[in-house]
């Protein structure tokens, strides 16, 4: 809360909000402000404040929504020297208009536009963003800073539409990590577990340091690949994760080996269970993800193979299945790259039977 009475013991400005507005959500530390700009803004923003909306609830989310008290407000004019403007005092309800008169004038801040940008660049592209991708960024802002014009300006970037290393460039953070193993076992939480569901994939990602609401410095959870690829944040997300495959029933996922080739005699026996027979099964009418354990296509993986064909005539007899497949390895645009690296590695290394 950010207060200001006049002529009261022990009360006034709260200047670590102003200095946070400035440094961390709008034009930043470059923009040159000093400690007179950091006082004044403080100063527009007395009065700001929060309140819970539901105090006296149970066992459930607090929630709050924002207040303005005109009493704690300060109503002089508010001289701010970097931004080269003078925001008008206002008494009583109407102070809470300076407020949003500053944002206004921060948002558009150009120090703030390409502040923005090379952080969704980092975000999106690399973490040390292109200035190419951030200078297309800030020409899509606009008049208020249309979002969709500048993430269309990134992604539709030639240089990234065409450049594989762009698009596979970040690391995923603990909580991005969780989702995928979500969404990759097809879990649910059953009508009995469900706390206990939710609450394993949060201590997955906040094991890791991945806390949205207590992460303990102000800048907020980074988004840099080697703030999540040490060890001990990947060993966290593994650990828990795991969890998944071993304890598989609670998760309401249920993980079967199955083979795509079939014949007569004996000699077939082992390839069970077949796949189109496990697709007919009682429990396999929802969406079923294949996991394709296959190099390259041919006549049983890719379009037009075996599995494609098998998979279509289950969902014809089968209403409720839905299947999915994912990639091939061969058609992960870094393979190449990375069986030439270790070709490599391995001409370089020792020959055997060399002592060290």
């Amino acid at each position: 809360e950010n207060r200001f009475r006049e002529n009261r013991e022990n009360q006034g400005i709260n200047e670590n909000y102003g200095r946070e507005i400035l440094e961390l959500s709008t034009v930043g530390v470059e923009a040159g402000y000093t400690p007179a700009d950091v006082d004044m803004v403080s100063r527009v923003f007395s009065g700001w404040r929060y309140e819970r909306t539901n105090p006296n609830a149970e066992n459930t989310a607090q929630l709050f929504e924002f207040a303005f008290f005109p009493e704690d407000h300060d109503p002089q004019d508010k001289l701010i020297p970097f931004l080269g403007t003078t925001i008008t005092g206002r008494e009583g309800a109407a102070g809470v208009q300076e407020g949003e008169e500053l944002i206004a004038l921060l948002a558009n801040h150009p120090n703030t536009q390409s502040r923005t940008c090379r952080k969704l660049v980092q975000l999106l592209v690399a973490d040390d963003g292109p200035a190419g991708f951030v200078q297309s960024c800030v020409a899509a802002w606009g008049v208020d800073g249309d979002i969709d014009a500048m993430l269309r300006a990134i992604l539709l970037n030639p240089a990234y539409v065409n450049t594989a290393a762009y698009q596979r460039n970040k690391a995923k953070t603990p909580f991005e990590y969780s989702v995928s193993v979500i969404r990759a076992f097809g879990a649910r939480p059953d009508n009995v577990a469900e706390d206990g569901f939710w609450n394993r994939f949060r201590e997955a990602h906040e094991q890791a340091g991945y806390n949205f609401v207590r992460f303990p410095v102000p800048t907020g959870l980074p988004e840099v690949s080697a703030a999540w690829l040490n060890s001990a944040s990947m060993i966290a997300s593994y650990n828990r994760v795991t969890d998944v495959i071993e304890s598989r029933q609670n998760y309401g996922i249920d993980p079967r080996p199955a083979s795509a080739m079939s014949g007569d005699g004996a000699e077939y026996d082992f390839n069970e269970p077949l796949l189109e027979n496990l697709l007919g099964t009682e429990g396999f009418e929802r969406e079923v993800v294949l996991s394709m354990l296959f190099i390259s296509p041919g006549r049983h993986a890719g379009p037009g193979g075996d599995i494609a064909e098998i998979c279509e005539e289950a969902e014809a007899k089968h209403p409720g299945l839905r299947t999915a497949m994912t990639d091939l390895v061969a058609s992960h645009d870094q393979l190449i790259e990375i069986l030439v690296g270790r070709y490599r590695e391995g001409l370089s290394a020792a020959p055997f039977g060399v002592g060290v």
